[in-house]
């Protein structure tokens, strides 16, 4: 009697091959062949569902707490001098600021412009005018972000010498009286004004000045009072030494806005610096730049001489800033430790 044969049916399932005959008792899950893998899949178990142990939860690493916002830095406020003299210079520093916005202030009745300089810090100069009363005056500053800063400024009398208005047998020859110097003077510091008038509220420099001659040597006080019989007047400059052909230099970037022959002041040039800022260079013997021309620091502009009304070869040097006619010597000092600091 022959036997009747088995069929055998084979399933390919995955990674498994599973063969299946009639009447054979089948348990999948025990027939599987393990297979290693990283972590090493778990033996079912009837108290944890097949999936968690297939894939376990990762251990939970809490993500670093975010470093606390850096502080901004205090604002720092320095002044040259809050008790400076008659025709003195107030020099502002102000650093840790915001680079955004723009400092401003007033003094008294006026505006104080700042510029922000190579370094990064806001820089500000205030001019105490030559006769401007002793006494205290409000300054306040308004930083970048809003910040209000009040001063006050009390300014100190400064003894002017009195000196004699001193007029030479050669100058007479040419027509120069006490009388007839005092008209001239009038005269052309009214020619002056327009061109002392309308400075745009940016500077043309963002570094710190420098003299006007190589070598300095003041042999005429600024705010002496020159006094002949009944005619009087303040000398608002100095008067540098210096021979005929001199070099002079431009004491930071600016643009010409004046440069004429007058009978007094003799050639005279006017360099608008920005931020109401002028210097003022007279007796020249030669103009090297003219009316509009943009100059650099240090920019060689005219040569000295002894034209209009001296008594020897040297340069005049004024400045003015803003209303204020101020010592030159002075504004330098001062705006030099503005730009160190």
């Amino acid at each position: 009697m022959s036997r009747r044969r088995r069929k055998t049916w084979i399933f390919l399932l995955g990674l498994c091959t599973v063969s299946l005959a009639t009447g054979a008792a089948v348990r999948l899950w025990a027939d599987w062949p393990r297979v290693a893998l990283a972590p090493e899949i778990p033996t079912p178990t009837s108290s944890t569902p097949f999936e968690a142990q297939l894939f376990p939860p990762l251990p939970h690493t809490p993500l670093p707490s975010p470093p606390p916002p850096t502080p901004s830095p205090s604002p720092s406020i320095s002044f040259s001098s809050l008790s400076p003299e008659e025709s003195d210079t107030v020099a502002i520093s102000i650093s840790g600021v915001s680079a955004t916005g723009t400092a401003r202030g007033t003094f008294a009745s006026s505006n104080i412009s700042f510029l922000r300089a190579a370094n990064g810090r806001w820089v500000g100069l205030a001019g105490i005018d030559a006769k401007m009363a002793p006494g205290a005056y409000p300054l306040s500053l308004t930083l970048p972000d809003g910040a209000v800063r009040r001063e006050t400024v009390q300014v100190r009398a400064r003894d002017y010498p009195v000196t004699e208005l001193a007029v030479t047998d050669e100058l007479r020859k040419k027509g120069y009286t006490p009388p007839v110097i005092a008209t001239n003077v009038a005269a052309e510091n009214a020619r002056l004004a327009a061109a002392l008038a309308g400075s745009p509220p940016r500077a043309y420099f963002d570094g710190p000045f420098v003299n006007p001659l190589d070598f300095m040597e003041n042999v005429g006080e600024y705010g002496n009072i020159r006094v002949s019989g009944g005619v009087g007047l303040r000398h608002l400059g100095v008067d540098l030494t210096a021979k005929i052909g001199t070099p002079i230099h431009a004491i930071n970037g600016g643009k010409v806005r004046f440069a004429e022959e007058l009978t007094n002041y003799g050639k005279t040039m006017v360099v608008d610096h920005g931020l109401g800022i002028f210097s003022l260079y007279l007796h020249l013997s030669e103009f090297l730049v003219a009316p509009g021309d943009v100059v650099a620091r240090g920019a060689t502009i005219g040569r000295t001489g002894n034209t209009g009304y001296v008594l020897a070869p040297h340069l005049h040097f004024s400045m003015r800033l803003g209303p204020a006619s101020i010592d030159p010597l002075r504004f330098l000092t001062a705006a030099a430790w503005a730009f160190e600091k």
